[in-house]
């Protein structure tokens, strides 16, 4: 396995092929273009390598976004969190 990489634009069918896995549904494009727009980073992924190739096996992505901290500028990525049962993904669930 390989250590997490920035994952770009470039990596969709991937993240796509694991999707399907990982939740027995197509990655609608739609959605894909709307979280993802052109040119942000979509997050990092974990790659394995087989005899066919590099294998995506693991993905975490959020909504990058600029935000203010204490009269700066930064950027921020957010995501969604896990609260209470584990196959139930929330966004902003209280901590």
């Amino acid at each position: 396995m390989s250590e997490p990489e920035l994952l770009a634009a470039e990596h969709y069918e991937a993240i796509a092929n694991l999707f399907a896995v990982a939740f027995n549904a197509a990655l609608d494009p739609a959605l894909w273009r709307w979280k993802y727009a052109p040119g942000h980073r979509i997050g990092w992924g974990i790659w394995q390598q087989t005899p066919a190739g590099r294998r995506l096996i693991a993905h975490f992505g959020g909504f990058i976004r600029r935000a203010w901290y204490r009269q700066k500028p930064i950027m921020v990525l957010h995501t969604w969190r896990r609260h209470g049962r584990t196959d139930r993904c929330q966004p902003s669930c209280p901590a």
